[in-house]
């Protein structure tokens, strides 16, 4: 196999070569100069050279007189095979210091080929296929030598100049790119530092999370002060604060989570801190986006508005005292009204009646007994106010009850009229807020119609869309129930619609209003996503829209049948315990007609007593919450102590207001509640269910 040495310091001309002539039966050695070129072929020679004029280290010609001039090395065949110089000094230089042929690149391979076949061709035989030199020519050579190699020198010089050149703009731009890091850097670094003064210095919680994960990137120091744990306990747990939530908000605010991506995350719960104090939190978050508009992280902000909700639920009692004070007259004319019936209908069952008046005079009793219980019943809640639970909301039966407050304590000349669609959907709130909105509204279109008039109150679902809801804050476009309290009054004027909302103003009389109806009522719509639209015209009366969102679930409609027949005991021991002796009393007759018996205790002291004296055979407890000297809850404590599993019934006369559920959630076991006053069929129906729970 012919082996060929090829010079080059272009690699692809050396990998086209090694191709070319590997592919056509020559076996290959390279190098990038003359000098790697020298070690190699006089390490092992080659039966042919093929070398470059212009490289690095050693040029071409320079390599050629070494060739020429090593005895080993000089009969074999040297090719130049250049693109760079073809100037005929060229040519003659080379074919002068013994080059056996000067090609020309590019050349087509099989030329090339040929051109090589041929040399080795004449080498066997002897054959000399240079062009012979004229004797005029060769006293020339050492000139063109020596001008070639100035020619080369000078081509060089140039060539390391420009190249010094472009490494001088190199560095240039380099020196200009470095500096503009060093100051985007600088500006970096300033930027951190300004966020993080301002993270560390407010008073919110900001917070930065990752996508789809619970990482949380970032947190604030104010963490510490609104969670009462440290920013490094939220790194090392990331569902650690959802974990701090108070069991009543926790599941809400894990629906609300995967609104955060989509820019929607506006939830207000409570914080339960370590110490046990609760702490009420609005937290909101907002995508960060890409070039791509692909979320990359989430940001949020965590408010601590525990001050806010106290000075809120202050006004939202004073309001509702006032609107207490304002239906006073009416409420007591329409408690004279349910007792009127009652203290009669005493009077005839001391007569002698037949089966038939006795049983119509027992009906218009319980139908006057129940209405007042259901007055005291909304009275109460209104009053009271139990804040900040969140159910699902009937409208239907909200407007209802308003419709029966209006009637019965506004004037007769004042009509009130209801529209409400069938299967208006229901809506995510505070009943005892809601209804304190619609009752501020009709005190109001009341007020403005002096000489009577016309309320109508109706309902209907609407769809509002983001254009209409961009005037009002936080609020989202979608389905919502519109309810809409109309009056045929007085109306106002645009200067008067303009401050209606402000609080403590009002055009009312002094000693009429203290102008926190509207201001009241905006803010209680406003913290269920809602808002509030009004119409109004001088002298062609005025109309207040709320708009609530509707709720995500509907509840199903209940169909209460009529139950045949009440539950009967089958002889269970009953303790009843209540400082009222009328009501000891009807609940022994009671239980004892229905196949039970029944201990009586007249306060928490004697039940526990007798309950450890009869604790073997009592099968449950049915006890007041508020008696006096030992109270229901201690008790019910001391009943649980002698046996942890027995069933009890804890009865009150008032709605659950914190302070009470607080109590109860401090007592082991399982309790059952029965609200006063109450029907005989739903005292014996919870007490069977109890005695008999089904799995």
């Amino acid at each position: 196999m012919r082996h060929v040495l090829i010079v080059d310091d272009k690699p692809d001309n050396l990998l086209y070569l090694d191709a070319l002539l590997t592919g056509n039966g020559y076996r290959v050695q390279s190098a990038q100069h003359g000098a790697e070129a020298l070690v190699m072929a006089r390490t092992e020679p080659p039966d042919l050279i093929i070398a470059d004029l212009l490289m690095p280290v050693m040029d071409g010609y320079t390599l050629l007189r070494h060739w020429k001039s090593d005895a080993r090395l000089m009969r074999v065949p040297f090719v130049v095979y250049t693109a760079t110089h073809t100037e005929p000094e060229d040519e003659r230089l080379a074919l002068s210091l013994g080059a056996d042929a000067f090609l020309v690149k590019p050349m087509e391979p099989e030329a090339l080929l040929q051109r090589i076949r041929e040399l080795e061709a004449a080498h066997r035989e002897g054959r000399d296929i240079r062009t012979p030199m004229s004797l005029e020519e060769e006293p020339d050579l050492l000139k063109i030598y020596s001008q070639t190699l100035v020619r080369k020198l000078e081509e060089k010089t140039l060539l390391l100049e420009q190249s010094n050149q472009s490494l001088q703009q190199e560095i240039a731009e380099r020196r200009r790119m470095i500096d503009a890091q060093t100051a985007t850097l600088d500006a970096l670094r300033e930027s951190e530092e300004r966020f993080r003064q301002l993270a560390e210095s407010i008073s919110e919680v900001f917070w930065i999370s990752g996508v789809n994960k619970p990482r949380i990137l970032y947190v604030s120091p104010a963490y510490s002060k609104i969670w009462g744990r440290t920013p490094e306990d939220l790194y090392a747990a990331p569902e650690s604060w959802l974990a701090c939530i108070h069991p009543d908000d926790r599941e809400q605010v894990r629906l609300a989570l995967p609104l955060q991506e989509r820019g929607e995350y506006d939830v207000t719960y409570r914080v339960v801190r370590p110490d046990e104090s609760i702490r009420w939190v609005r937290d909101r978050a907002f995508p960060v986006r890409d070039a791509a508009d692909a979320v990359v992280r989430v940001v949020g902000i965590a408010q601590d508005i525990t001050e806010q909700r106290s000075v809120e639920a202050q006004m939202l009692r004073a309001q509702r005292l006032e609107s207490i004070g304002t239906l006073a007259g009416g409420i007591a004319h329409d408690l004279n009204n349910v007792l009127t019936p009652i203290l009669m209908s005493i009077e005839l069952l001391r007569l002698d009646l037949d089966e038939e008046e006795r049983g119509e005079t027992l009906t218009s009793i319980e139908k006057s007994a129940l209405k007042g219980a259901d007055m005291v019943r909304q009275v109460l809640s209104f009053a009271r106010g139990v804040e900040g639970r969140r159910e699902a909301v009937e409208l239907a039966d909200l407007i209802r009850d308003t419709e029966m407050i209006v009637r019965d304590t506004f004037l007769k000349s004042i009509d009130v009229r209801t529209n409400v669609d069938r299967n208006v959907p229901t809506v995510l709130g505070d009943a005892t807020q809601l209804h304190q909105v619609l009752l501020n509204l009709c005190v109001n279109a009341r007020d403005a119609m002096p000489h009577g008039g016309t309320i109508t109150i109706s309902a209907s679902r609407r769809v509002v869309d983001e254009a209409r809801v961009r005037a009002h804050a936080g609020v989202r476009p979608g389905d919502f129930v519109a309810v809409e309290v109309r009056d045929n009054g007085t109306g106002m004027s645009p200067n008067i619609m303009e401050r209606i909302f402000d609080p403590f103003f009002t055009t009312k009389d002094v000693g009429r209003g203290t102008g926190i109806g509207l201001s009241t009522s905006l803010s209680i719509v406003q913290s269920h996503g809602g808002f509030i639209e009004v119409r109004s015209t001088v002298g062609d009366g005025s109309a207040f829209i709320v708009y609530l969102p509707m709720s995500a679930d509907r509840l199903a409609a209940l169909e209460i049948e009529p139950v045949p027949r009440l539950p009967r005991g089958a002889g269970e021991l009953v303790l009843v315990a209540d400082d009222e002796a009328s009501i000891r009393d009807i609940s022994s007759r009671t239980l004892e007609a229905f196949g039970y018996r029944v201990l009586l205790a007249a306060d928490g002291a004697e039940a526990v007593a007798m309950f450890a004296k009869h604790a073997a055979e009592i099968a449950a407890v049915v006890s007041d919450l508020m008696m006096p000297g030992v109270d229901g809850a201690t008790a019910i404590r001391a009943i649980r102590g002698l046996a942890p599993t027995v069933p009890v019934i804890v009865v009150s006369g008032l709605e659950a207001g914190a302070e009470s559920v607080n109590v109860l959630r401090s007592i082991p076991g399982p309790l059952y509640r029965l609200s006063k006053p109450y029907r005989a069929e739903e005292f014996l129906t919870l007490l069977h269910d109890v005695l008999h729970p089904t799995v």
